[in-house]
């Protein structure tokens, strides 16, 4: 078999999280130890109950990040999947989540669910199909005993069984404009990191205060820097902050 090669990790990108400094000290020590217990011989088929971490936050604030970034940290594959994705009636979803959770104990995967709230939000009287995924989403919840990260941008209530399978709730707030300046920088750090002569580096990290003004989450900013590096290879130029400025403006009606 050809072009076959050792995994490149990341784990410098965890430091790049948004966070504060106790919660990401948090987050690292408990999946730490979590990850720890699962791989001690005979732990994962018989003491270990598994552990299930709660993101709940607006879009584009750090969720997914924070679970990419932990699963490099540790090399773990990350196997990302949408809840939207998994089924409508009880059936589908108990059988698509216990092939999900099959195969992450296989590969010895660290889970992440986005869009969670479908199966998180509070059983009613008068949604009975809503309350049948929820407790389908309970039974193989249950049963799985890896690691679970649970991504949520609109959890409103949260069914009162969940109390007891979520071991650690995190929610992160809309971006400051500090924290957009930073994310900006990290950005760009990204693409000269990759090619130095992408852009005008003394113009484009100068602009980066302008930027942070304009209220965008980090999946926008991501978009953003993107589509500029794009504009500016189209037209053979470095980019500049005039391609940073001409996309992200596109962006503000949003």
């Amino acid at each position: 078999v050809d072009h076959i090669r050792e995994i490149a990790w990341n784990g410098k990108a965890f430091d790049q999280l948004i966070a504060e400094p106790e919660t990401k000290d948090l987050i690292m020590n408990v999946l730490g130890s979590q990850l720890s217990l699962q791989t001690q011989s005979g732990v994962r088929d018989s003491k270990y109950n598994g552990f299930t971490m709660l993101m709940r936050g607006a879009s584009g604030t750090g969720k997914t990040f924070t679970a990419e970034s932990v699963a490099e940290f540790f090399e773990k594959p990350l196997c990302t999947v949408r809840c939207s994705d998994v089924g409508t009636t009880p059936e589908d979803v108990q059988k698509h989540l216990e092939d999900i959770f099959h195969l992450a104990k296989t590969w010895g995967c660290i889970v992440l669910l986005v869009g969670a709230e479908v199966f998180l939000e509070r059983r009613n009287v008068n949604d009975v199909a809503q309350n049948a995924r929820v407790s389908a989403f309970l039974r193989a919840l249950d049963d799985y005993k890896g690691i679970l990260i649970l991504e949520s941008n609109r959890l409103d209530r949260l069914d009162e069984a969940f109390n007891s399978c979520i071991q650690l709730p995190l929610h992160y707030e809309p971006l400051t404009e500090p924290n957009r300046t930073y994310v900006w920088h990290n950005l760009l750090d990204n693409i000269q990191s990759l090619d130095k002569q992408a852009m005008d580096i003394r113009d484009a990290y100068g602009y980066t205060d302008e930027l942070a003004r304009l209220e965008l989450n980090g999946h926008q900013m991501h978009q953003v820097v993107t589509t500029a590096r794009q504009l500016a290879g189209l037209r053979l130029e470095k980019m500049t902050s005039r391609h940073l400025s001409l996309v992200a403006k596109s962006f503000q009606p949003f």
